[in-house]
């Protein structure tokens, strides 16, 4: 069982929030299901876009690891989350970074922001 194999996923709503396939590569199961929950509503996802679209913010991880993370992943642990992230090429932004609350955790990545469903497929595991 691959840590990056989804149970399923939320569909997006704008042309821009939608993943299309690339023909050399098609997008990585974890990354289409994390755009696919950024573009759901917070209150089921628990996980948004930073104002500028250019960050992927949690305000509860321990929270969205409980109740959102078995529902789309096979695990329920924010550590887990955290490090499949990381396998993607996601970086932590330091709490406190763009205004961000001290126990709000923020992540980036260069090709992976709202609207940006296109570039999706140059996300690759490391």
């Amino acid at each position: 069982m691959s840590p990056d194999t989804c149970a399923g996923a939320v569909a997006g709503g704008e042309s821009g929030d939608v993943v299309p396939e690339h023909p050399e590569r098609p997008v990585a199961a974890f990354v289409r299901t994390l755009f696919s929950l950024l573009n759901g509503p917070y209150e089921d996802t628990l996980i948004a876009w930073s104002d500028d679209g250019e960050r992927i913010v949690v305000a509860d991880p321990s929270r969205f690891a409980a109740e959102v993370c078995p529902k789309f992943f096979r695990h329920k642990n924010w550590n887990s989350f955290s490090r499949m992230l990381n396998m993607y090429e996601f970086h932590k932004v330091p709490a406190g970074a763009h205004g961000a609350q001290v126990h709000v955790v923020e992540f980036r990545h260069a090709a992976f922001r709202r609207g940006g469903g296109a570039d999706l497929w140059t996300i690759v595991r490391k």
